[in-house]
């Protein structure tokens, strides 16, 4: 499987829109930066190359091409 690396900030910023600001598994550090209990994922992605093998498969591309998180879980909010 293809591992997914933005080509720039804004490609980035729009990947990350769509998948980590809204995902359950960063959901405390975007709440709080402070917490520390961000994504590992994302983290990873930040401190390793591409070619690296600990660079996150969870990156990847979609069957039509696009670049997907396959661990993303969106936030659900609990009724009231």
């Amino acid at each position: 499987m293809k591992k997914f690396r933005p080509s720039n900030g804004s490609e980035g910023l729009a990947f990350m829109e769509r998948f980590c600001d809204r995902c359950r598994r960063d959901d405390a550090f975007q709440r709080d930066p402070q917490n520390n209990d961000g994504c590992e994922i994302v983290a990873n992605t930040m401190a390793l190359t591409i070619d690296d093998e600990r660079y996150p498969s969870e990156w990847t591309f979609d069957a039509d091409g696009r670049p997907v998180c396959t661990a993303f879980e969106p936030i659900v909010e609990s009724p009231r």
